[in-house]
């Protein structure tokens, strides 16, 4: 289908133009197709750079969520009172609780328990703090299995030294034979962390006398001074 125009050359002339209205009308429908494609291409551009943000906003937030560690309130056997433990750290009273268990673990010994007694401590201590006090208490045990040696310990102050996570025990342990029975005043020092919520104890030492608490050396160090 055409179109025609006249457009005047001079007063009794004119100039016939023909347009061919199908081709023009193809024509916008083309470049209305092309305008429409790049506003949907824009739309789906734009879409994807959301879509890759909230993904990306979703995996820092499971991240943070799995670097998050709980805090458990528990009450430890012989406290009335509950105390918390994380998966690294505990409160000063659970860390207490847990040193004076484990003095009276090795502190409470007989010829029928020694075995177990080294059995069980391997499993609450360090292979570095296990190994040293394995082999003091198995010369002790010599003692104890030829003489028919008891060793009763009893705790009269738990101290924790935060500076130091010290755990230090002091008590009476008495010894028992045949015939014969002495107390000695001794303390259990040790430091317990935690590891995955789990009390270990790192480092073990027995002595006789007070707990070498940080104020103690400062005091005896002045002493020597002087």
């Amino acid at each position: 289908m055409y179109l025609y125009t006249f457009t005047p050359l001079h007063k009794n002339a004119f100039k016939i133009k023909s347009w061919n209205i199908l081709n023009y009308g193809n024509s916008m429908e083309s470049n209305a197709l092309s305008l429409s494609l790049s506003g949907l291409n824009r739309a789906v551009l734009i879409l994807s750079i959301c879509l890759l943000g909230t993904i990306i906003g979703l995996v820092f937030a499971i991240v943070s969520i799995f670097n998050q560690h709980s805090i458990v309130t528990v009450t430890p056997p012989g406290l009335l009172t509950k105390e918390w433990i994380s998966i690294n750290n505990a409160s000063a009273e659970y860390k207490k609780r847990w040193g004076a268990f484990v003095a009276s673990t090795v502190g409470n010994t007989s010829p029928s328990n020694i075995d177990y007694m080294l059995t069980s401590l391997e499993e609450l201590l360090t292979k570095e703090a296990f190994i040293p006090l394995r082999d003091q208490l198995l010369r002790e045990a010599l003692n104890i299995k030829d003489d028919s040696i008891r060793t009763y310990f009893s705790p009269e102050e738990l101290i924790f030294e935060q500076s130091t996570n010290t755990v230090f025990v002091y008590g009476k342990t008495s010894v028992i034979g045949v015939t014969a029975k002495s107390d000695i005043y001794r303390t259990f020092e040790m430091n317990v962390d935690i590891v995955n919520y789990l009390p270990i104890v790192t480092f073990f030492n027995i002595y006789n006398g007070k707990p070498h608490t940080e104020q103690w050396k400062k005091s005896n160090s002045q002493e020597k001074r002087s």
